[in-house]
């Protein structure tokens, strides 16, 4: 059986798999502050919601990216890294963040990390693109 986007199914499913994750976080604490909806100025469950809502905010453009850049045949190798950094990052952020509201080296590093990798699907796209017109 041959997969379509394979690379794409391994990191895009390990971050769905985070995302569920914290937001199952996120629903312990709703039952645990009995806070239904927003955050009842409650700075746990406000940190909670932020770290998935995040998390989120991050990924959409990042998994668009990614699967245009497999899509468009780019190195499987440099999609594996980039995958990787970016999960990891994600989990750094996701960590540090959970921990403090004020600075943490995993939420900076998560950040810039991540950042930096869709910035990098950025580049491989639009290099993918410009060169197919110029073929």
């Amino acid at each position: 059986m041959t997969l379509l986007l394979p690379v794409s199914m391994l990191y895009l499913s390990l971050l769905s798999a985070l995302a569920i994750f914290l937001t199952i976080s996120v629903v312990k604490m709703r039952l645990k502050t009995n806070i239904g909806l927003s955050h009842g100025n409650d700075e746990s469950l406000t940190r909670k919601i932020r770290v998935q809502a995040n998390l989120l905010e991050n990924l959409l453009p990042f998994a668009i990216l990614f699967v245009l850049a497999e899509m468009s045949g780019f190195y499987a190798i440099f999609l594996h890294v980039v995958g990787a950094v970016f999960l990891l990052a994600r989990m750094a952020h996701a960590y540090g963040f959970s921990q403090t509201s004020g600075k943490s080296p995993g939420r900076y590093y998560g950040t810039v990390a991540s950042w930096l990798m869709i910035i990098a699907l950025i580049g491989v796209n639009l290099y993918q693109s410009i060169s197919s017109f110029l073929n």
